[in-house]
């Protein structure tokens, strides 16, 4: 015979509260102190207990169900998404659902409002860059499902949002490189439809520019398609590496792309770093398994997705959040010298 499964009476036996505080504490519902708070989820986490969200719908007129929108569902960065999300709606009792969208055709918005009509939910976490479409975002606004945002860099005051700081990453990148001793540069940009390609991009460049690099010196390539992007820094780098002015260090949108540099100074006979310095961008989990394990920027998705999650499964508010997370330049042998980690904003 199977064990009996926790209920929230068993939370509010073991905490020494009312089952009505403890219920509060999982919906998210204001007017409970961070200290009971604590000691709930605690308890919460100690004997397992779930929320039956079946049974919670149908006596109230939420979902329990928090939406995931990306346009991207196998990169890696989203995998530190999920797991933020998921761990506020295992704890709280809600359910996680997940959702291709590309955002490219009026066809695909038309299909997602029909689904979220037939299906509603309590709220949608947008990832980036999907973040920043407008079309999506105004089809949200009309239906009144709230939504937080992930780094968006456009219009950012039109909704809650989350982000790290994408120009002091690339800036701080680009500072290591020129303390490295490098003065010639090639940079693998994020596709054009990805404001923080660009954004990373002229920080980088700008910051090297501050620093005295000859213009000359500074080359970029661009990825265009989403779906050869497990290729791209491999094929692009080797077009940067083909330049008559062939640079010494690359820095990369992302850690994949970051990989396929790596890759593509191995093909050549290059010996890394010694010949070439390569940085990424994201702090995936397999750059510290590259071989030179690669410098990176520490952007924190699992944190920003909490915070947004919380916000969600909790009681809206009236004014717009902005919530700013610090980012950690992550220091690897892919450039040479320096181990470790450094905080570069708050």
């Amino acid at each position: 015979m199977s064990e009996k499964r926790p209920t929230l009476d068993d939370v509010a036996r073991l905490v020494g509260v009312s089952g009505k505080t403890v219920a509060r504490v999982i919906n998210g519902e204001p007017g409970v102190g961070e200290a009971m708070r604590a000691r709930v989820m605690a308890v919460v986490e100690q004997i397992g207990y779930q929320a039956n969200v079946s049974a919670r719908a149908l006596a109230s007129s939420r979902t329990f169900r928090i939406g995931i929108l990306s346009s991207a569902i196998t990169r890696f960065f989203m995998t530190q998404i999920y797991r933020g999300v998921s761990d506020v709606c295992l704890a709280r009792g809600y359910q996680m659902v997940l959702r291709e969208l590309e955002g490219n055709t009026p066809e695909e918005l038309v299909d997602l409002e029909r689904q979220l009509r037939a299906n509603p939910l309590d709220g949608l976490f947008v990832a980036a860059p999907l973040s920043d479409n407008h079309a999506l975002l105004d089809m949200l606004d009309r239906l009144k499902i709230r939504y937080v945002r992930h780094s968006p860099i456009d219009d950012v005051d039109r909704s809650d949002a989350v982000f790290a700081d994408d120009v002091a990453g690339a800036s701080a990148l680009a500072r290591h490189l020129w303390d490295l001793g490098h003065r010639r540069f090639g940079i693998l940009r994020g596709p054009h439809f990805h404001l923080a390609g660009r954004l990373r991009h002229d920080a980088f460049r700008d910051q090297l520019l501050a620093l005295g690099a000859d213009p000359a010196e500074i080359n970029a390539v661009m990825w265009e398609r989403p779906q050869d992007q497990d290729t791209a820094g491999f094929a692009e780098t080797a077009r940067l590496l083909a330049h008559p002015s062939r640079p010494t260090a690359i820095s990369a949108f992302n850690d994949e792309l970051a990989a396929g540099a790596l890759a593509q100074g191995h093909q050549m006979g290059l010996s890394l770093p010694r010949d070439l310095a390569v940085v990424g961008y994201g702090n995936a989990e397999f750059a510290r398994l590259t071989w030179p394990p690669l410098t990176t920027v520490r952007q924190p998705n699992r944190e920003m997705a909490i915070c947004a999650v919380e916000w969600l499964t909790s009681a809206p508010v009236a004014a717009v959040r902005q919530q700013a997370f610090p980012i950690e330049l992550v220091y690897r042998a892919s450039c040479g010298r320096l181990l470790g980690n450094r905080p570069i904003s708050g």
